[in-house]
């Protein structure tokens, strides 16, 4: 922490000195207080002060939104079990980007297909306990993007390997929603099955990259520490894993 701060600049320290900083916070909200869970939301400050510092005003709300998301679902979960459809809160993440566009009738419609799913899924859901059919209101902003030719598929335009690439990448996005709305529904696994998530990550690292164990740490981690910590309740324990990234890192580089 001396050499940081002696050494680096003033934002550059200040980011480099958050994993020592989150981990102190840590260990005194759990040893001083017993509050290793939900302490352990401490070390989200690592990405969201590095965001803080070195991103332009106008895409702060964009940048910051999935740990917001992330914070909020925890909390309506835990404290109020409210994990379904607390899951909703992640509709915030791409709510935001659509803010950015420069046509605002399409803004407008974008912004009123999300909220007209959700208002339907919550409806159905409370009104009618029929969560699952709640859900088709979702393909509302998909058919919007169709319509607004937002969204194209252009499988047509590829060949050979990475035509197989692409067909695989929208089978791994189409496995991941339905398992999760599955899990979600078949065994109420909504704190959890958001997991199968970076399933998507993690196969457009391995379909469009080089292989690097380095590239796919970070998810591996945030699975093994939540997983961990939710399951066997063990979030003062599970956090450990996120040490697999630099160790990765300095093994690869070696």
């Amino acid at each position: 922490m001396s050499a940081i701060l002696l050494q680096t600049r003033l934002k550059d320290g200040v980011v480099a000195l958050m994993p020592f900083l989150s981990v102190i916070i840590f260990l005194i909200l759990g040893w001083g207080f017993q509050l290793w869970h939900p302490g352990w939301l401490v070390f989200l400050s690592i990405p969201v002060i590095a965001i803080l510092l070195h991103t332009p005003l106008k895409d702060l709300p964009v940048a910051l939104s999935p740990f917001i998301a992330v914070v909020a679902f925890l909390i309506l979960g835990f404290a109020y079990n409210l994990w379904n459809p607390g899951w909703l809160v992640f509709f915030i993440i791409p709510m935001l980007g659509i803010l950015k566009g420069k046509n605002i009738v399409k803004v407008v419609l974008y912004e009123l297909s999300f909220l007209i799913a959700i208002a339907f899924y919550l409806y159905m859901g409370y009104e009618q306990q029929a969560w699952g059919y709640g859900a088709i209101g979702f393909l509302l902003p998909v058919a919007m993007g169709l319509i607004l030719g937002e969204i194209n598929f252009t499988f047509g335009r590829l060949e050979g390997l990475e035509r197989k690439k692409a067909i695989t990448m929208v089978m791994f996005v189409i496995l991941a929603i339905g398992l999760f709305l599955a899990l979600g529904f078949g065994l109420g696994g909504w704190a959890w099955a958001w997991q199968v998530f970076l399933l998507i990550p993690v196969s457009a690292i391995l379909l469009f990259d080089k292989f690097r164990l380095t590239a796919l740490m970070p998810f591996i981690a945030v699975i093994i520490f939540f997983s961990v910590g939710f399951f066997f309740g063990m979030f003062h324990i599970s956090w450990l894993a996120f040490l697999l990234i630099p160790i990765t890192a300095i093994i690869e580089n070696a």
